[in-house]
């Protein structure tokens, strides 16, 4: 920054640059008010105008919080691939002093900072190998100009102008690098296979069929409201007979648990398996008939019943689970059952 002396035509008669120095103001204000001695018979004192500067403090921008986890990564000059996590944002608060003896001269000083910042001037700055060319705006908080004039007329006359600036500077932390990916494992699934895909390396996991366990005897069984009263138990099917189904579901000899072991039915609720008609094996609930199935979530074609389709008897909805294949009867099943009109 230059300061330039006119004559009374308006030409420049003299152009100095004014030094820029790091330093509190209250160190410049001195040296302008007290002589140095260089020696016995030499004093100097200091040369007018001149500029100054100092950092005042920082404080933390919670309104410029990035997520902790975020990082940055990059590649250095030699090669390695490094990164770190996200900046901290921080307020830096300094100021700028500017000294002239007149005030002219420290007006023209005004002229040429003033117009720069409206009221911010933004830097480019490289932080860093990987944080490059990051934005760092500059913005004129406060402008103030004071004048020295007390004393005789001995006292050197000062024109101090004060610039008060915050900088939106950022903090990075320390740079850590990450090893070279040399493999990678791919795995590939048929189109219906992916919504059931599990991670490569993983068991595939198999879903749970209910478990049928024998219960004791009981001497008759119903729906609660008796509308079965005279149901006769079916004998277990020999499955090493290649003509019989290989699942078994005896009236009267079954009870039926969920994955964990809890207890669902058991012959002396009359909820089933029954055989009505023929078609075997019915249940009186959804729930027990999904559970009885192989495939709890195959729908049958034309249906929308999970699990399980129905059959109507006497005004009253039976349920077959799906998935049973030649385990299930409809109107030919030859083993002992209702028949209901």
């Amino acid at each position: 920054m230059y300061v330039a002396k006119y004559d009374k035509d308006g030409d420049i008669i003299e152009k100095d640059r004014v030094p820029l120095t790091y330093g509190p103001k209250e160190k410049f204000i001195r040296r302008i008010k007290e002589v140095s001695t260089i020696s016995d018979t030499t004093r100097t004192r200091i040369t007018l105008p001149r500029m100054g500067f100092e950092m005042l403090g920082m404080s933390y921008d919670p309104t410029r919080k990035a997520n902790k986890l975020r990082t940055t990564s990059g590649t250095i000059s030699d090669g390695s691939q490094v990164y770190n996590y996200a900046e901290v944002p921080y307020l830096i608060n300094f100021g700028l002093y500017t000294f002239t003896r007149t005030i002219e001269e420290n007006l023209q000083l005004v002229e040429q900072i003033l117009p720069i910042f409206a009221p911010e001037f933004i830097i480019s700055m490289n932080f860093s190998d990987i944080n490059k060319r990051v934005n760092v705006p500059i913005i004129l908080t406060s402008t103030g100009i004071s004048e020295i004039y007390e004393g005789d007329f001995s006292e050197t006359r000062s024109i101090t102008t004060t610039f008060s600036f915050i900088a939106k500077s950022y903090v990075y932390g320390e740079q850590k690098s990450s090893p070279i990916i040399e493999q990678a494992d791919l795995r590939f699934f048929a189109e219906e296979d992916v919504e059931n895909a599990v991670p490569s390396g993983k068991p595939v996991p198999v879903p749970e069929t209910p478990e049928i366990t024998p219960a004791p005897d009981a001497p008759s069984f119903g729906t609660g409201n008796e509308i079965i009263d005279d149901a006769t138990p079916i004998d277990p099917v020999d499955v090493s007979d290649p003509s019989k189904p290989a699942i078994v579901y005896p009236i009267g000899n079954t009870s039926i648990t969920d994955s964990t072991g809890s207890l669902v039915t058991t012959p002396a609720n009359g909820a089933g398996p029954l055989a009505i008609n023929g078609y075997y094996p019915l249940y009186t609930t959804p729930e027990l008939a999904v559970l009885a199935s192989p495939s709890p979530t195959s729908v049958r074609e034309n249906e929308t019943t999970i699990g399980y389709h129905t059959h109507e008897f006497g005004d009253v909805t039976y349920y077959m689970p799906n998935g049973l294949g030649a385990a299930q009867f409809h109107g030919n099943y030859e083993g002992s059952g209702l028949n209901i009109g």
